[in-house]
């Protein structure tokens, strides 16, 4: 069985995955995994202002002001899984 990508935090770039925070790939996959299409609009995803490295100060206007931080088009349920799965270990 191949090793589930980490997809929170650092993980994320060291996966080849960009950076992302509210909306982006950790949110919409765990909400993928819990509640398929029921909970998350596909046809609706769409980019939000990218996250910047840490001491980069952002443009004062957003660029897209949609509230979401990053892109989570890259995603998978299988991803929500594993952070499901890391999260409920983490509280044990």
């Amino acid at each position: 069985m191949p090793r589930p990508r980490t997809i929170s935090g650092s993980g994320l770039v060291a996966n080849g995955l960009p950076p992302s925070t509210h909306g982006g790939i950790p949110d919409t996959s765990l909400m993928m995994y819990l509640g398929g299409d029921a909970w998350v609009r596909k046809d609706k995803m769409v980019a939000g202002d990218p996250v910047l490295p840490a001491g980069v100060r952002p443009d004062p206007t957003p660029q897209v002001n949609n509230g979401v931080r990053g892109d989570p088009a890259p995603l998978h349920a299988r991803d929500g899984q594993a952070l499901f799965r890391f999260e409920n270990e983490k509280m044990r």
